[in-house]
């Protein structure tokens, strides 16, 4: 029971992570006067874009570290790593991303 809902989780943390702004909204919060996110809102105030943080690291920043936490599948296999070790869970994490953003409806 305990595989499964860990297994969740990554999916979860995954799917926050990649497909909402939550990020960007908590560590604002936290740190309110912190310079990190200045670029990121001068584009999303001037341009009006549309852009979740993980999508504006993609189009500002090129890198391989950047790739890595951009990549729904590399962020689920690497959580999955850093608490299973298993193949099994890290096939599981990925089909709970997966199973997310069905429910999501994201495309």
């Amino acid at each position: 029971m305990e595989f499964i809902l860990i297994s969740a989780a990554i999916g979860y943390i995954t799917f926050i992570w990649l497909k909402t702004n939550a990020f960007y909204d908590y560590t604002k919060l936290i740190l309110k006067k912190t310079k990190l996110f200045n670029n990121y809102e001068d584009l999303i105030n001037n341009k009006q874009v549309a852009l979740n943080y993980p999508n504006y690291l993609t189009l500002k920043r090129s890198g391989f570290f950047i790739k890595l936490i951009t990549c729904p599948i590399c962020v689920s296999f690497w959580l999955s790593v850093a608490t299973h070790k298993s193949i099994l869970a890290i096939s599981c994490a990925c089909f709970a991303y997966i199973f997310y953003k069905i429910l999501a409806y994201e495309n």
